[in-house]
């Protein structure tokens, strides 16, 4: 059965042009979810950054409130924040300033030894 079309020209999409444009189509939604997924690995590091972050600021706050460092100040411990559990590690060294000592304080999750957040300030007072 021949049908002839009038008018001379076809309607629609031919395969083949169909064929690209789903090619076309699936590139961009693989790239989109590559990036999708990329965001959400980017955002639970910075949450990560964040806890960490607010550890070390409350243990520095603790440091540095008291009007002299107590000998008795604990050198490490741990915190729950968000659900996790951080460590974290205080270290008082002496400054060759008199009476200025140098605060350090490391965080790391509860069961890796990777360093989460680093912060260090000085302060004046004796032991």
């Amino acid at each position: 059965m021949n049908r002839q079309y009038r008018g001379g020209r076809q309607k629609g999409f031919t395969l083949t042009e169909t064929l690209i444009a789903m090619f076309i189509l699936s590139t961009a939604i693989v790239a989109l979810l590559a990036l999708f997924a990329q965001s959400v690995r980017t955002t639970a590091d910075v949450e990560q950054r964040l806890l960490a972050s607010i550890v070390a600021d409350n243990v520095m706050t603790e440091t540095l409130a008291p009007f002299t460092l107590s000998p008795n100040l604990s050198q490490q411990g741990q915190a729950e924040l968000g659900g996790q559990v951080w460590r974290w590690q205080r270290d008082l060294t002496e400054t060759s300033a008199a009476g200025m000592f140098r605060v350090t304080i490391t965080v790391r999750p509860e069961q890796s030894d990777q360093v989460i957040s680093s912060l260090t300030a000085f302060r004046e007072g004796g032991l």
